[in-house]
């Protein structure tokens, strides 16, 4: 099943609000957390709690608009300092995209 998300203004997505996008969890694994941040950035900053069951989706807001380069590290993890940690790197993101995790973005 795909999901897609429409703005009432396609023309303009981020009128109305922030970017939305969609977190598919493939992992095998319940995932509870996850943090952004700008590719650029070494700071992984504030962890934000999400749930996301294996094999659903997760829309999820970002809090602020996107860069003009929209690139970012987006991470999820099982708890907050523990447990399986997967991570994609450099992902160009736009406003509706379905980022797709699977035991491949697994961190060592």
């Amino acid at each position: 099943m795909v999901l897609t998300f429409t703005r009432a203004d396609s023309d303009n997505p981020n009128i109305g609000g922030s970017p939305v996008i969609v977190i598919q969890n493939n992992t095998g694994y319940a995932l509870n957390y996850y943090w952004i941040k700008a590719s650029t950035s070494t700071n992984w900053g504030s962890d934000i709690s999400i749930f996301v069951s294996d094999g659903q989706s997760r829309a999820i807001t970002f809090s602020q608009p996107l860069s003009i380069q929209n690139v970012y590290d987006i991470r999820l993890r099982q708890s907050w300092n523990s447990g399986f940690r997967f991570t994609k790197y450099d992902i160009m993101v736009s406003d509706g995209m379905t980022i797709i995790y699977t035991v491949d973005d697994l961190e060592p």
